[in-house]
């Protein structure tokens, strides 16, 4: 179980408006439509015109503040934003003023409770609003994005609770990525210096590995030694004054000194053995700096593969759905499914499969690697197999790649179709040449 999700946390965000006139506080009667009690504060909160007491039978309560005063967002902030599209972006450059939303956890569950301050968001945003904002997580949501989350049973996948920023030179690659959110819930954020180019671009899950094993509790700032991914990726945390206390002059100028990025944080490090540990000194990890995400598989504990393949299982009809759309353009669908491994061991080993279709139950596939521990199992190897076994799945684009956590590439394929086709017809016409 994930010990710190059962905890109670205020859930806070803001829905941001075109121009800078303030929304008055009878304007949201449209709420009492979508099956959501609305009723005015006696005291409105501090540094707000007013504040309405929003109630839903199933979502629980929130509070929605008219603030005194608001404006923009930063341009520059949302160059970074990943889970929006280009279109997207530009409508939450458009913004000037805010209302905010907050949620105190109702269920005990955090990531239940940040499911139902999405969907208060959406109702809120209605078709006027530009974006959205949580706070906890610093991640931007549009009004489509909301409404892909809202519309998938259960809970949200771990990534919604915080956001990775990617510090870099112009047009270089990153030297500096970290999460923001993952204190807001009681653990701890996270670092991981000078990444390799595939670690930079395709570090999703490296960070989401580590993000469930902060909230299981089963990693803490100074753990020693965690087995992250393999072959090789075998790294130590080091908290970020004990880092600054111990690096070398060149690793530590790769981070700021802001109180945001020095407090309840760790440095993703090589563990402390031989000539370096001896001399107590640290280091950014050299796996890291080097891994080629392609050929690693990352390590994902036993409760978070279950919360991840709920996720994917809920998701399937709209996998089947993609599959069609997207027939014409013949792009890789892929899933992994779990197997029990060889021997009395109890474990599993979760591979990837090319999709051909999805058919109730089944899942026709054909396995695209070759088995670590299964050796009743072949790369190559083509049949059915139960959904009940399905973990993850994946559609791979030029737009980026589509997963149940993250539709943003779907939604940019939607925006602009005809640059997605010119798009896919350039790359099968390299291919071509490439023989």
């Amino acid at each position: 179980m994930l010990k710190l999700l059962s905890r109670k946390v205020t859930h806070s965000g803001a829905v941001s408006y075109r121009g800078n006139l303030g929304p008055r506080a009878e304007e949201y009667a449209f709420l009492m439509k979508q099956g959501i009690d609305v009723k005015l504060a006696k005291q409105p909160a501090p540094d707000t015109n007013w504040t309405l007491v929003l109630r839903h039978k199933d979502w629980g309560e929130a509070r929605l503040n008219g603030f005194k005063e608001s404006g923009g967002i930063p341009p520059t902030l949302l160059d970074y934003v990943v889970n929006l599209t280009d279109k997207e972006k530009a409508d939450a450059k458009a913004a000037g003023v805010s209302v905010g939303i907050s949620l105190t956890s109702s269920k005990d569950n955090v990531l239940r409770d940040r499911k139902n301050l999405f969907r208060f968001m959406r109702a809120v945003m209605s078709d006027d609003a530009v974006v959205a904002a949580d706070a906890g997580s610093m991640m931007f949501w549009s009004r489509a994005a909301l409404e892909d989350e809202v519309a998938i049973p259960g809970d949200p996948d771990v990534s919604a609770l915080y956001c990775i920023h990617a510090v870099h030179e112009d047009g270089e690659n990153p030297y500096w990525l970290h999460t923001h959110g993952l204190e807001q819930v009681g653990g701890f954020d996270l670092d991981i210096l000078k990444p390799s180019e595939s670690v930079a671009n395709g570090g999703g899950d490296l960070f989401r590995a580590l993000a469930y094993q902060v909230l299981e509790g089963e990693i803490q700032p100074s753990t020693a030694k965690l087995d992250l991914a393999h072959p090789g990726g075998v790294v130590r945390l080091v908290p970020v004054k004990e880092f600054h206390a111990k690096a070398s002059a060149a690793d530590r100028e790769l981070r700021d000194l802001m109180e945001d990025h020095n407090r309840n944080r760790s440095v993703v490090c090589d563990t402390s053995g031989g000539l370096l540990g001896w001399m107590k000194g640290v280091r950014p990890s050299t796996f890291l700096s080097k891994a080629d995400t392609d050929r690693c598989v990352v390590h994902f504990t036993k409760t978070a593969t279950e919360l991840m393949a709920q996720r994917s299982r809920a998701t399937l009809p709209l996998l089947s759905g993609l599959i069609d759309e997207l027939a014409e353009f013949k792009l890789p669908i892929l899933a992994k499914i779990g197997y029990e491994t060889d021997g009395d061991s109890g474990g599993a080993e979760h591979m990837w499969f090319e999709v051909h279709s999805v058919d109730g139950d089944s899942i026709d596939g054909t396995l695209i690697v070759q088995p670590f521990h299964i050796k009743r199992m072949n790369k190559g190897d083509r049949g059915f197999h139960p959904t009940s076994r399905l973990t993850e799945w994946a559609v791979m684009s030029p737009f980026g790649k589509i997963t149940p956590e993250g539709l943003t590439p779907l939604r940019s394929i939607r925006e602009d179709p005809k640059a997605f086709k010119e798009q896919v017809a350039l790359i099968r016409t390299m291919e071509a040449l490439a023989g």
